[in-house]
């Protein structure tokens, strides 16, 4: 039986929350003495599916390849994460990997292991070339934005003479990235930013993003034509808050999830989304790590994925996978 939008919108907020007890695993042990490459994967958000999904799928990668991987991950607890990343560096492992993670409030321990001599392996790590990496893999921001605010613009009829309300993750630099390309393409188009909602706790974006754009429409009725929303989680409670209002507004996101495809599949305000490549970014990376193995080097430590268009024509048919 087909869910309503609505059902979809709460399961998507159900699976969201679920993740946010993830809690710090044990001390790093080195594992053992053997000839096996052995990768230690640090994550402070793995509480979100997305980085859920690109670690676990990391993991059985890496495992198919005959790799050994431990796996450390914090709600967001920097110190403690740090300590992980230091206290790797004096144990056998021969590369580290990292997701879902800032690179600046990550950096006692990056800069522990590039001093190690440990070659660091990173997916959505900084949005521009960074030498702390031996590889960054990171999802194009600019395709991001050229698709978010594309699906907007058509769905506007244009987005001269719009109003545009934006929702922004500051803390996370690929969120801020994109962010910052958008704004500048929106309002190059002749649309107004009339009004930015920062969110504060990511791992409560959806609830809090429909909190505060339901008081903005209540605030502000026929004042709002689009939303923009950087990342999946902000675009469902952007998407709720209008459809509960029965405003005439339209939600894009810069980012999507398996329940966002299946709103934009409806027929619903939330008219489309770019996806980022998870997939194709993990075969980079896995790709990255033998390139380096083999021969010490990579032909380059930055590598940006284009993102995928999903609107009503392909959203019921593109997998995501969370």
């Amino acid at each position: 039986m087909k869910r309503s939008v609505l059902g979809i919108v709460a399961a998507a907020a159900a699976s969201v929350l679920a993740l946010t007890g993830c809690t710090t695993s044990g001390a790093p042990d080195g594992g053992s003495d053997d000839d096996t490459f052995r990768v230690a994967a640090f994550s402070a958000g793995y509480a979100s599916p997305a980085i859920k999904y690109v670690v676990d799928n990391f993991q059985a990668q890496a495992e198919a390849e005959g790799w050994e991987v431990q796996l450390f991950t914090t709600n967001d607890d920097y110190d403690g994460l740090n300590s992980y990343v230091q206290t790797a560096t004096t144990q056998d492992f021969d590369a580290f990997f990292l997701a879902g993670f800032d690179p600046r409030a990550l950096g006692v321990g990056i800069s522990a292991a590039n001093d190690a001599g440990i070659p660091v392996f990173a997916i959505d790590g900084d949005p521009q070339p960074n030498d702390v990496f031996t590889l960054d893999v990171i999802s194009d921001q600019q395709s991001l934005s050229d698709i978010s605010v594309g699906l907007l613009d058509e769905a506007l009829g244009g987005l001269d003479g719009k109003n545009v309300l934006m929702v922004e993750f500051d803390p996370a630099l690929s969120i801020s990235a994109r962010a910052a390309i958008s704004r500048e393409q929106i309002e190059a188009a002749g649309a107004t930013v009339v009004d930015t909602f920062k969110v504060v706790n990511i791992s409560a974006s959806v609830d809090s993003t429909l909190a505060y754009v339901k008081d903005y429409l209540q605030a502000h009725p026929g004042g709002l034509d689009g939303i923009w929303a950087g990342w999946a989680p902000a675009g469902i409670g952007a998407f709720q808050a209008v459809a509960e209002s029965g405003a005439n507004v339209k939600v894009v996101s810069a980012d999507t999830m398996g329940a966002i495809n299946e709103i934009v599949a409806s027929g619903a305000p939330l008219v489309g989304a770019a996806m980022q490549d998870w997939d194709a970014a993990l075969a980079e990376l896995i790709a990255g790590i033998n390139e380096y193995r083999e021969s010490g080097e990579v032909a380059s430590n930055y590598i940006a994925v284009p993102g995928i268009r999903i609107d009503p024509s392909n959203a019921a048919t593109v997998e995501v996978g969370y």
